[in-house]
């Protein structure tokens, strides 16, 4: 019988977030017989959101320090990876990739893997922080990115060879039921609070529907650095009481059974998991079209032109919104569209071939 492929997952932490959800989804269709899987932490505790998901998946599961800002994951990984011998680390999000890949080329890891979640353009833009994650790209035998906007700016800007980069769609099992009891004129959006997902704009639509009809109302769930400037411009915008502001939601179950309808504002991302999640929960969706991944969506999902204005944005929305027949449409392809290319068990096939692959290669 062959030996199964021994492989360290390594994630930043077990808060909530796009990256742990993809990273729970994959590893949930996981194959048994093929892999042997340990899961860890940079840093995590008891308190942390997905913790209690993770061990659910019948893994070693292991926090490399308890704490956020004393990074003991420093004396802890290089032990881990060292004493454990990997055939495979596949690093997920900014520190894990930062550390995980480095540290795997000088314990001689047989095959390496980077898994790039992540849309800020810092990592581009600041000199240093450019070398380092380039550096650590290229101890990577693949690089799996969720958009062709992070590959493009991995071979660009980092000069990482295009043929090591391979652009692996996230991807969402359908829920085991599908509960819906949509608040009719509840609009919701969901995401960390930073510049580049646009919440900004999707408060002047909220403003804009709000003129349309005052019984509208909106939720933006989650937290972040901007979370303070959005809600103090939908003062000024006069929402006011026509906002939630739930914060960090550790389950979306609710949300999704609440809301009429989800948009989505950001700039850079394809399909990000809220939206996927959405489909799969039956949510009507509305995308701005900012790129040909999204561009494709027309039966979908309403799609948004980025040169419109919010007034225009308005009258497409609440025309919508009006029609139950172009709704259902919408859901029923959006689901078919989930089970033709977003599909978990499919996805998880591919990086375990992959891992497959690159042994063969390394092995001669």
């Amino acid at each position: 019988m062959q030996r199964r492929i021994r492989v360290l997952h390594l994630i930043d932490s077990f808060d909530l977030g796009g990256g742990q959800t993809v990273i729970y989804q994959f590893l949930k269709h996981r194959d048994r017989d093929k892999v042997d899987l340990v899961l860890a932490a940079c840093h995590g505790n008891s308190r942390s959101v997905f913790l209690p998901q993770m061990r659910e998946l019948g893994c070693e599961v292991i926090c490399l320090s308890p704490f956020r800002w004393l990074p003991i994951y420093c004396l802890t990984l290089p032990w881990l990876i060292a004493s454990r011998r990997f055939d495979v680390v596949h690093c997920h999000l900014f520190v894990s990739n930062w550390t995980g890949k480095i540290l795997a080329k000088l314990f001689r890891v047989p095959v390496i893997i980077s898994h790039d979640h992540s849309y800020d353009r810092f990592r581009f833009e600041w000199p240093v922080v450019r070398w380092w994650d380039g550096l650590s790209n290229r101890c990577a035998d693949a690089i799996f990115v969720i958009s062709t906007y992070i590959k493009d700016n991995l071979v660009r800007r980092e000069k990482i060879p295009a043929e090591k980069v391979y652009v692996l769609k996230n991807a969402v099992a359908p829920p085991a039921a599908i509960i819906r009891c949509p608040r009719p004129k509840l609009i919701g959006a969901a995401g960390r609070l930073v510049g580049w997902k646009n919440f900004s704009r999707f408060l002047k639509l909220a403003a804009h529907l709000s003129k349309l009809d005052p019984d509208y109302r909106f939720i933006l769930a989650g937290d972040g650095p901007l979370a303070a400037e959005l809600k103090m411009e939908a003062q000024q915008l006069g929402l006011g009481g026509r906002i939630l502001w739930p914060g960090v939601i550790p389950n979306l179950e609710g949300f999704y059974s609440e809301i009429a309808l989800l948009v989505l504002s950001s700039d850079w991302e394809d399909l990000p998991m809220v939206v996927l999640e959405a489909f799969s929960h039956r949510v009507p969706t509305v995308i701005v079209s900012n790129n040909a991944e999204r561009s494709r969506l027309n039966t979908e999902t309403l799609l948004l032109a980025p040169e419109a204005d919010e007034a225009q944005w308005a009258d497409a929305v609440h025309s919508l919104l009006g029609s139950p027949e172009r709704l259902e449409e919408m859901c029923a392809a959006a689901q078919r569209l989930m089970e033709e290319e977003f599909s978990p068990q499919r996805q998880m096939r591919w990086i375990e071939d992959k891992y497959e692959e690159l042994l063969r290669e390394k092995r001669g």
